[in-house]
């Protein structure tokens, strides 16, 4: 299947294909791939609130499935 290298962005959820993403960071030796720059800087503030997942909120989708400006 296509997705093999699909991971979810730990801030707003969405699906991001790991070899593609814009911008990633390490956090305690773990790699995090991110859909925006946006998500990414989130996450450095507050990387123990996201590194278990438990804080994806789906702020990037609407309903015309374009970006809000959470991702950007």
């Amino acid at each position: 299947k296509g997705d093999a290298f699909m991971v979810k962005d730990p801030v707003c959820g969405m699906q991001v294909d790991e070899t593609k993403a814009p911008v990633t960071a390490a956090y305690e030796g773990k790699p995090f791939y991110f859909c925006a720059l946006g998500c990414k800087d989130k996450f450095v503030k507050e990387p123990k609130k996201y590194a278990d997942g438990a804080a994806s909120s789906d702020c990037c989708k609407t309903d015309e499935g374009a970006s809000s400006s959470c991702c950007k």
